[in-house]
């Protein structure tokens, strides 16, 4: 990352470390504001918000987030060194999640829904032969328990409703995500799934052009993958040859028109 921030860095870029608090695309001259109010104006806005991980919805759930709640085995597994460990969800993700936190706890269930897997066979197999997993069938986490750090959960079965708990340390949550699109919505069309429609040719199908003209979007708000960097750089590498034909057709405009408006 480091390289790469390096070589945009080389080639003129402007990198601001900041949060983005609103947008407005409707106009010829697109506005981004920052979280100083600082004003961004240019005719062209590449969309690359990313993705963010979908959350059970518990009310324990933030409190105890870095404690013993995680979306991220690789980030957070060594923690739960010979500790009992629980992994919700029944995707591919889920089960790399509980294959890899295996290395770690001193035993894995894994939480689903349903009593099948929606994974690849590939990974049901390896998940399904190690000796430290176990599943869960038919189940949901009901809360998750604990007060300074998750001590237990407790799995509604989603076929009777009855309730047990089950003694856990660490819980990760692999159910999905969701597309960090909220700052576009009613300015770019989107799709049931609140990711960039993509609508406009000649663009490749990774990177079409939202509805707004001079709008781009490359999918990172659509593509949740652990190899991320690599995914987004090709989108993101499409998505510049289109915003440039789409400049290039209009009028010169000048460097001072996409410094910051105070």
């Amino acid at each position: 990352m480091t390289s790469m921030r390096a070589q945009a860095e080389r080639f003129g870029a402007q990198l601001i470390t900041d949060d983005v608090t609103a947008v407005d695309l409707t106009g010829d001259i697109k506005i981004v504001k920052d979280s100083d109010d600082v004003e961004y104006r240019a005719k062209s806005v590449i969309l690359a918000m990313g993705s963010g991980y979908r959350k059970l919805g518990l009310p324990d759930e933030e409190r105890l987030s870095g404690r013993g709640v995680s979306w991220c085995a690789t980030c957070d597994g060594a923690f739960f060194r010979d500790k009992p460990i629980a992994v919700v969800g029944g995707g591919d993700s889920a089960m790399e999640e509980a294959t890899f936190l295996s290395r770690f706890g001193s035993s894995v269930v894994v939480v689903h829904r349903r009593d099948e897997l929606r994974a690849s066979k590939i990974m049901i197999d390896r998940a399904m032969k190690d000796p430290k997993i176990d599943f869960a069938w038919n189940s949901a986490v009901e809360t998750i328990n604990g007060e300074r750090s998750v001590e237990s959960i407790t799995l509604r079965d989603t076929t009777t409703g009855d309730l047990r708990d089950v003694p856990v340390n660490g819980l990760f949550i692999a159910i999905g995500h969701d597309p960090r699109s909220e700052l576009v919505k009613g300015q770019v069309d989107l799709d049931p799934k609140a990711m960039c429609s993509s609508r406009v040719a000649p663009l490749p199908p990774t990177c079409q052009a939202c509805s707004r003209a001079a709008t781009s979007s490359t999918t990172p708000t659509a593509r949740p993958s652990q190899l991320r960097v690599r995914v987004f750089r090709g989108p993101g590498r499409r998505a510049l040859p289109a915003v440039d034909r789409r400049l290039s057709s209009q009028e010169t405009f000048s460097k001072k028109e996409i410094q910051p408006w105070q």
